[in-house]
């Protein structure tokens, strides 16, 4: 069993990614451009599991107003 960090990591990496693929792009540019898309959906899902394997203990600890102006962040676009 991997240590939450790594799950934690590999979740904040993601989100990075995820910025670097809309870096720039207006939502008509995203909307037509389905290899972002795609790959945005698959940071997506990627996030989604990991956040499934973090432990509840981990999450019960974590202040979830931290992440909660980050992940709206990541959903809109100049």
């Amino acid at each position: 069993m991997k240590n939450d960090s790594v799950y934690i990591s590999q979740i904040t990496d993601a989100i990075r990614k995820v910025e670097l693929f809309i870096d720039s792009q207006t939502k008509n540019d995203f909307m037509d451009d389905l290899k972002t898309q795609s790959a945005i959906i698959m940071q997506l899902a990627l996030i989604g599991e990991l956040a499934k394997r973090v432990s509840d203990e981990t999450k019960k600890h974590r202040d979830k107003e931290t992440y909660r102006p980050a992940v709206e962040r990541h959903c809109r676009f100049p």
